[in-house]
């Protein structure tokens, strides 16, 4: 038996709350592993320096910098190719939440997801985001609720995954 019955309409600008967001939350977890790889990189360049061996130097010198730029110029790419496709381009998704999955309707396909199998829930003031894993998630309008409250999913979505929902209202 359907609980709650959701209607969201993808968006460019819905799209671009979502990568503030997510930018957001991950970034720091993001730039700490950036650098430890990059200190890695580096440490094994300034030993072959100091062991003169300058070819394998030249070798880490080159992997450290197209690790650093992959990892500045790779997200920008991808956002930009993934804002372009049809998905963002206001097309309405329909999410029907029962009590242990939820289905999506996109239209062209029924996706069923079980919550056990969500990566994470978090809900904003706005939206709540549900991540199948670290970079995709659904993004859930609270405007688009139609037989229920957003105030009462949510605290039907906290109770049934409490381990991996994450309150960021006003923050």
């Amino acid at each position: 038996m359907e609980l709650f019955k959701n209607t969201t309409i993808y968006s460019e600008k819905i799209y671009q709350k979502f990568l503030a967001f997510h930018t957001k939350e991950y970034r720091f977890s993001y730039q700490i592993y950036t650098a430890i790889i990059c200190l890695g990189l580096l440490f094994c360049l300034i030993m072959q320096v100091s062991y003169h061996y300058y070819s394998l130097a030249i070798c880490f010198a080159i992997v450290l910098v197209c690790f650093f730029l992959w990892r500045f110029f790779h997200p920008v790419t991808s956002t930009q190719k993934e804002a372009k496709t049809d998905k963002y381009q206001n097309q309405a998704y329909t999410f029907l939440f029962y009590e242990k999955s939820m289905e999506i309707d996109t239209s062209t396909s029924i996706i069923t997801i079980s919550y056990s199998h969500l990566y994470k829930i978090f809900e904003t003031n706005e939206f709540f985001y549900f991540y199948v894993d670290k970079k995709h998630a659904f993004l859930i309008d609270k405007t688009g609720f139609e037989n229920n409250t957003s105030l009462a999913f949510s605290n039907f979505i906290q109770k049934e995954c409490n381990r991996i929902y994450k309150n960021r209202r006003n923050s």
